[in-house]
């Protein structure tokens, strides 16, 4: 399962960074997926300043960015909410930037970095942003404390997508997952099945009672 995941996801977002598909073609990679929202976890949009006053520091912030890699990992995944990246909010000590983990084949680093709010939100799909706090603000920090740890063990990439015990590399989705289960002994995401093999999904966490979803949508609001 290690190798075919690796390799299944390693050529679809290597087709998609690399090939050019003819013209009036559009490939199978790069076709979007329509996946209709859940009115239970549509959410406000926030401009970057409104986002920037409301965040505290462990907080969790989930996206669906606008690429080709994204429309990959929403297609991949499946959920209910299409989603695509997740990251950290270090908000102390006159501190304000994210962390999140990704591949040097996107990224001019490799594994767990850092990233301005503004260049994280640059390219995100309107409703997309989700914006979730626990709510032990005791166990936000400790989270927050745990990321930076890493960032400091320049934790690389897990380019075989596959959740172990061990901390010697992480995808997205891992990163934010194996932080927050050392701070609180709890999962906060679930592996979802993909055509070859598991991969930690982002929907759980918005169904989780430990965090509330900060920015969600009215619920009077109808898609009518």
């Amino acid at each position: 399962m290690r190798l075919s995941l690796f390799c299944f996801l390693s050529a679809v977002i290597l087709s998609a960074c690399t090939s050019k598909p003819e013209a009036g073609v559009i490939s199978e990679v790069e076709k979007p997926t329509f996946i209709p929202d859940s009115l239970r976890y549509n959410t406000e949009i926030w401009d970057k300043e409104k986002i920037r006053s409301e965040m505290k520091n462990g907080d969790i912030v989930l996206k669906r960015g606008d690429g080709s890699i994204s429309r990959i990992v929403v297609s991949v995944l499946a959920e209910e909410q299409p989603l695509s990246h997740c990251a950290i909010v270090i908000k102390k000590e006159g501190a304000e930037f994210l962390l999140h983990s990704l591949s040097s084949t996107v990224s001019d680093l490799d594994g767990v970095q850092s990233i301005p709010l503004d260049s994280f939100i640059r390219d995100t799909r309107p409703f997309s942003f989700h914006l979730l706090r626990h709510k032990d603000s005791a166990i936000a920090d400790r989270a927050s404390d745990i990321a930076l740890y890493y960032l400091e063990q320049k934790i690389p990439f897990d380019l075989d997508y596959v959740l172990t015990d061990d901390t010697a590399a992480f995808y997205c989705t891992e990163f934010v997952y194996k932080t927050y289960l050392e701070a609180s002994g709890k999962e906060i995401f679930q592996l979802s099945q993909v055509q070859m093999g598991e991969i930690l999904g982002f929907n759980a966490i918005l169904e989780d009672d430990d965090f509330e979803l900060l920015n969600r949508r009215a619920a009077e609001v109808t898609t009518e």
